[in-house]
């Protein structure tokens, strides 16, 4: 399973942005990555 880590940078920055949507996505499927704040 995958950790996520996110912090404001997260939301800032477009590549790191697009990897958090597409942990999104994938969770919202399988319920697999850890979000970490």
């Amino acid at each position: 399973k995958m950790d996520l880590h996110i912090d404001s940078k997260s939301f800032e920055n477009p590549e790191q942005k697009e990897l958090l949507k597409y942990a999104c996505e994938i969770a919202s499927e399988n319920g697999s990555p850890y979000f970490i704040f």
